[in-house]
């Protein structure tokens, strides 16, 4: 198991032979499936760190274990956000953030997305 510190929460990432999971240890446990020979807990960490000050640049107002949707961002603006975001070098879309929620789930599917599209 590896950890670090990464803004307000701490990210856990624990290996087994078949899978990866990665959790926010103060955040409801969020935990993702992968490849564990897809990249180093480094590599992720650095690129979750990122991500995290990304959707926190366009969502200020969306603490890390809130979802976005309960902010009160307009569909339109929302749109705008999530291109923000993309031009940014984050790959999210709107789907993502109605289904990972909250900023530390987008970030981190985000991050192994993106992350596997490079191994």
């Amino acid at each position: 198991m590896e950890q670090r510190k990464i803004g307000e929460i701490t990210v856990q990432i624990v290996r087994d032979s078949q899978r990866l999971k990665v959790g926010a240890v103060d955040v409801d446990q969020t935990h993702i499936a992968a490849n564990p020979g897809a990249f180093s807990a480094d590599s992720f960490f650095t690129a979750f760190e990122t991500a995290l000050t990304t959707i926190k640049q366009h969502f200020p107002e969306v603490p890390v274990d809130e979802p976005v949707v309960d902010y009160g961002v307009a569909s339109v603006e929302l749109i705008r956000r999530v291109e923000s975001c993309r031009i940014d070098g984050l790959p999210i879309s709107v789907v993502d953030i109605f289904e990972y929620v909250t900023p530390c789930e987008i970030c981190a599917h985000s991050v192994i997305r993106l992350l596997q599209e490079e191994s």
